[in-house]
């Protein structure tokens, strides 16, 4: 399923128990309400145990983009599901290491 707008578009690929969702755009205060919403959705209605967000393509990430997927990380947790970031791209991985959140969201 791929779902577009001006900013971000976002696929969702099921293999089994792991859900991938792919981001392609920025992660800002603009689109955070619809990437929580996104993930918290494929968490409920994939079956999935293993959620993998895809950042490769994500070349901006806010505080509030940051908040959003701590967010969905405890949201995941709670219902026993994995949650985490792979492939963030540079400026993601800069922004992940200087905030310390990088244990926590790969």
């Amino acid at each position: 399923m791929a779902v577009a707008d001006d900013r971000v578009t976002h696929t969702t690929v099921v293999h089994g128990d792991v859900c991938r969702v792919e981001l392609v755009g920025d992660i800002d205060m603009a689109v955070t309400e619809d990437l929580a919403g996104w993930l918290t959705t494929a968490i409920d209605t994939t079956g999935c145990r293993l959620l993998e967000l895809d950042l490769s393509q994500t070349l901006f990430l806010d505080s509030t983009g940051i908040t959003a997927l701590l967010r969905v990380r405890q949201y995941a947790d709670g219902r026993g599901v994995g949650f985490k970031c792979v492939d963030p791209a540079p400026f993601v991985r800069r922004i992940f290491d200087v905030t310390g959140v990088t244990p926590y969201l790969t």
